[in-house]
């Protein structure tokens, strides 16, 4: 279940709002991938989330432009990762989550869009081990969590076209106790034009730059990589 209270001062064009949910995943099959003969799926019991958020929205100069910052916390219960020490046996933790959103939207003219969004987040194991301890315990940050993460881009639009540019970024990030990844900012060109009305061509450039960096310590992130394809859409 999902429930929202919000208030609108039209006055300073200011949006507050206060949410709470839940949430509900049932293992999946990169949770079952490794696991031992001897362990029963169904013994797995499904991950289960309460969030609350609280935060505001704030109009800047025009219609388009915003700025808006929220606080939330989460609660996280049978949080499925695989052991890596056995790499069959299944690593369930219980975790608290909160942190700090802080996005901005600036659109000084209609086909003009900047944006940026800052979050902060602390992350802690409540019950049980994860990763098989390798992890860490109670008490512990949840690793493979980066505290700060960040994002930022410009998006361009004319009549039948779109062109982008994004840059994200990953910092503060706990693999397992005592071993920190190196922090990492890479970035990607999007875009898009309709030919036609009825034919539009896509394409995206992911790792401009190339970057070397880890998202998990031994795997190698990709590199440079070009993407691109046709939309073709028929009838009404």
């Amino acid at each position: 279940w999902s429930a929202q209270l919000d208030y609108s001062i039209e006055a300073t064009k200011t949006f507050l709002f206060v949410k709470a949910a839940t949430g509900y995943k049932a293992p999946s099959g990169q949770d079952f991938i490794f696991l031992a003969p001897t362990v029963d799926p169904s013994s797995l019991l499904p991950e289960e989330s309460f969030t609350r958020e609280i935060g505001a929205r704030q109009t800047l100069f025009n219609e388009r432009s915003s700025i808006a910052l929220t606080y939330f916390e989460a609660d996280i219960d049978n949080l499925i990762d695989v052991d890596p020490v056995t790499f069959v046996d299944p690593s369930i933790v219980d975790t608290e989550t909160s942190g700090i959103e802080l996005e901005t939207v600036l659109s000084p003219v209609e086909n003009v869009r900047l944006y940026t969004n800052a979050t902060w987040l602390d992350a802690i194991i409540t019950d049980g081990q994860y990763l098989g301890g390798f992890g860490g315990g109670p008490g512990d940050s949840l690793p493979r969590r980066p505290e700060f993460a960040l994002s930022g881009g410009i998006v361009v639009n004319g009549d039948r076209w779109k062109l982008g540019a994004e840059v994200t970024g990953a910092y503060d990030r706990l693999d397992s106790p005592g071993v920190i990844l190196d922090d990492y900012t890479v970035a990607r060109i999007f875009g898009s034009c309709e030919i036609t009305d009825t034919v539009e061509i896509y394409g995206r450039i992911e790792n401009v730059f190339d970057l070397e960096y880890e998202t998990t310590t031994g795997y190698e992130a990709a590199g440079l990589g070009a993407f691109g394809g046709v939309r073709i859409v028929w009838g009404n």
